[in-house]
């Protein structure tokens, strides 16, 4: 009885693997090639803001949050979701809402792309909260 249900718990599994439910779920990882797992500095950024600040993402969780702040003009707090319901897209990158500003307690959210330039290096394109093209490099950082 038990290796019957066992098949059926195991037909199901596939069925569903298949379905765009499944597929669509938010991800940290493009296709297991990548993953953005780990600490990741921010190297450069257009607007000079937040450079130097260090994100954490976790395992099997869809969103970065802040570990350390660096030039925060944004008022941004260690533990905000910076980057929330992350998404690989078709292309082998990333889509998400980005933290622009934290100010006036109200988090604005922005829509953002990733883009993997190395395993060790990705670039963020968006608008910040001024609506303006917001354009930023991480590094992939060891934790500390």
């Amino acid at each position: 009885m038990k290796k019957i249900i066992g098949v059926y718990l195991l037909i199901l599994s596939l069925a569903f693997a298949s379905c765009d439910t499944i597929s669509n779920l938010p991800t940290n990882t493009s296709g297991g090639i990548f993953s953005l797992n780990g600490n990741w500095m921010l190297n450069s950024s257009n607007d000079n803001a937040l450079e130097g600040t260090i994100v954490t993402v976790f395992p099997a969780v869809s969103d970065a949050t802040i570990r350390t702040l660096g030039n925060n003009t944004k008022c941004f707090r260690e533990r905000d979701v910076i980057w929330r319901g992350v998404k690989s897209s078709s292309g082998g990158g990333f889509t998400f809402e980005n933290l622009v500003n934290a100010c006036n307690n109200a988090s604005v959210y922005r829509p953002a792309s990733i883009t993997i330039i190395s395993n060790d290096e990705i670039r963020i394109s968006g608008q910040n909260d001024e609506g303006l093209e917001l354009n930023q490099t991480w590094r992939r950082v060891t934790s500390e």
